[in-house]
């Protein structure tokens, strides 16, 4: 039987992908919004894959507390891998983004799409967890969104949990592992 619960704060409801998804393409939104804040027009961006990937682990583990999952409790799902954490779900499914497109340079919304569509999946309830976070995140750094990739890369890298699992995976022979989302929540956050 599946149970998927309205209090995203609850002990680890079960997450349709679907639900999953919408919440990213709204991080995604908002990333632009903050994007759109620091540079302007937004279409010429470099707002790539990696950056993407890097800003969903910082927007997810900025409102985690030791007993608070924040949006870790959506986004669970993350592995250490050689560019850092890796949200493994989004990263698999990151091309059935309903709104969006992003490759590997840069992100544009997808053919015969003009502007963001909030999915009926989303909740205004995890709506406002994302908001939230990404409001964190701003107050936490607001040059997060200018960062390059790969200096977001060498940020998550100071992360003692990606340090600890990656160093685990790498021993085991492997170039990835699961992080569990009680390190990254336990963990002192470094944004800067």
């Amino acid at each position: 039987m599946r149970i998927i619960r309205n209090d995203y704060q609850t002990i680890h409801p079960i997450m349709s992908i679907s639900v999953k998804l919408a919440a990213f393409d709204h991080v995604v939104n908002q990333l632009i919004g903050w994007y759109t804040e620091k540079h302007g027009n937004w279409h010429e961006n470099d707002l790539s894959r990696l950056k993407i990937t890097k800003l969903l682990f910082f927007v997810s583990a900025v409102t985690a507390k030791q007993d608070e999952y924040g949006l870790l409790n959506i986004f669970d799902n993350f592995s250490a891998l050689p560019y850092g954490h890796v949200e493994s779900d989004i990263q698999d499914r990151i091309l059935e983004s309903s709104n969006y497109l992003i490759t590997k340079d840069a992100l544009s919304f997808q053919d015969g799409v003009q502007t963001y569509e909030k999915s009926p999946e989303l909740s205004e309830n995890l709506e406002a967890q994302v908001d939230e976070a990404v409001r964190s995140l701003k107050a936490k750094n607001p040059d997060l969104i200018s960062y390059s990739a790969f200096d977001l890369v060498e940020l998550s890298h100071r992360w003692q949990s990606w340090k600890t699992i990656f160093a685990l995976a790498k021993q085991n022979g492997k170039l990835s592992m699961k992080i569990p989302r009680e390190m990254i929540m336990s963990e002192p956050k470094i944004f800067i």
